[in-house]
């Protein structure tokens, strides 16, 4: 491992067992501070488990290298569960020290669409979840955890009721949008979309290629993905430039972590990175990344040049292509991630998110009521059109005089 907060704690014991405040048979829950040590259990439970891509270890892997010390992450925690003998979920959380205490978050949430940790079928059936939470309560107080604040969870995780996600918990800032694939494209099209719509989409396409010679395709080659990430990068920058809408990916830290992540010639575990690319005129024009794991897609971001292409939707065009290769891939899902973006409400309802905020300590319980009232007022806000018109404008402003 190259990140330093991985050697730091190389050489944390694992607590095994925890206390449990409730009997729960058959179930031992354990603490890793080191992601060398529960490699193999990770991989293996890769394999088969429920989860989200953004859980992945090729995923985490890279963000701990490149992005946890950005984030001022305190140090890694891997949360280890074992039913009868037999590793049954992990989850990959991240300390952080704020006001002088310490807050358990899912490791990577600034840039994952949603989390989930990795769960077996077999925990969540037949009551084996039961007074989970009350059991992790007592295991993060262990390790000296004052607020467990896991954000973005899902309510069903593979068609089973989610363990963390309860009804009377605080619903997310932001829904999901998510949507079932058919084998024929062509079906779902025309089920999803108005035969407007995909009539404008044909114009598109012919508008598109009235400029110059367009190819849209899955890059294989490494040097293809490291320029799609590049290019992705660069229009995201000019947007922010020109709209005032946020470019989340600004540093080097960004770069080097979205390189691992979809250009790396080396990857651990069952995750596949994606990455689609419309060329026109042998320049990039649009991407579109995400990661497949087992059946479903998940889109994590898209990006397109500012030029006089723009007028014809290249990144809808895009968009329709990466949906019709996920069908023909035989996926059951594409998951269009977080965010209230047009584009996403054509092909998906919104789904709820949930979280879990709760804290464990005094001082935990004075952080949860300050954040409370942060997330009702961040709430109000994100539904206030008036409120995010002018927060871009003024953000294009600051950023075209530098600031």
């Amino acid at each position: 491992m190259h990140n330093s907060l991985v050697k730091e704690a190389s050489h944390t014991i694992p607590i095994s067992p925890v206390p449990e405040p409730k009997p729960a048979p058959g179930l031992e829950i354990e603490l890793y501070g080191s992601l060398d040590a529960i490699r193999d259990d990770w991989l293996e439970l890769e394999r088969t488990c429920l989860q989200s891509g953004y859980n992945s270890f090729h995923w985490l892997n890279a963000w701990l290298e490149h992005m946890a010390p950005l984030e001022s992450a305190a140090r890694p925690l891997f949360v280890v569960g074992r039913l009868n003998g037999a590793t049954s979920f992990l989850l990959p959380l991240i300390l952080y020290r704020r006001f002088g205490l310490t807050i358990a978050r899912w490791m990577g949430e600034c840039l994952n669409n949603q989390n989930t940790g990795l769960w077996t079928a077999n925990i969540l059936q037949n009551g084996n979840a039961e007074r989970l939470i009350e059991r992790l309560e007592t295991t993060l107080r262990t390790a000296g955890v004052d607020m467990i604040c896991l954000k973005n969870m899902p309510e069903d995780l593979g068609g089973l009721p989610y363990p963390l996600a309860t009804s009377d918990g605080p619903t997310s800032a932001n829904p999901l949008y998510a949507f079932k694939l058919e084998n024929d494209f062509q079906a779902l099209y025309a089920r999803t979309r108005g035969s407007k719509a995909r009539k404008k989409i044909r114009q598109k396409q012919r508008k598109l290629s009235e400029l110059g010679t367009v190819l849209i395709r899955a890059e294989t080659n490494l040097d293809a993905r490291k320029r799609a990430v590049e290019a992705t990068i660069e229009n995201r920058r000019i947007r922010e430039l020109k709209t005032g809408v946020p470019n989340a990916f600004h540093t080097t830290n960004h770069r080097d972590f979205l390189i691992k992540a979809f250009a790396a010639p080396e990857r651990l575990g069952d995750v596949e990175p994606v990455v689609h690319v419309m060329w026109l005129n042998d320049d990039i024009q649009a991407t579109v990344l995400g990661l497949i794991q087992q059946d479903r897609y998940y889109c994590y971001c898209t990006s397109i040049k500012t030029n006089e292409a723009l007028a014809h939707s290249p990144g809808d065009v895009l968009l329709h292509a990466a949906i019709e290769d996920m069908c023909h891939r035989g996926l059951t899902w594409f998951d269009l991630g977080m965010g209230e973006e047009a584009f996403k409400k054509h092909w998906s309802e919104p789904a709820v998110l949930k979280d879990w905020v709760h804290p464990i300590s005094s001082g935990g319980r004075v952080l949860a009521v300050y954040w409370d009232r942060k997330l009702r007022a961040k709430r109000i806000l994100r539904n206030s059109p008036s409120f995010w018109e002018n927060y871009k404008k003024a953000r294009a402003i600051l950023r075209k005089i530098g600031l």
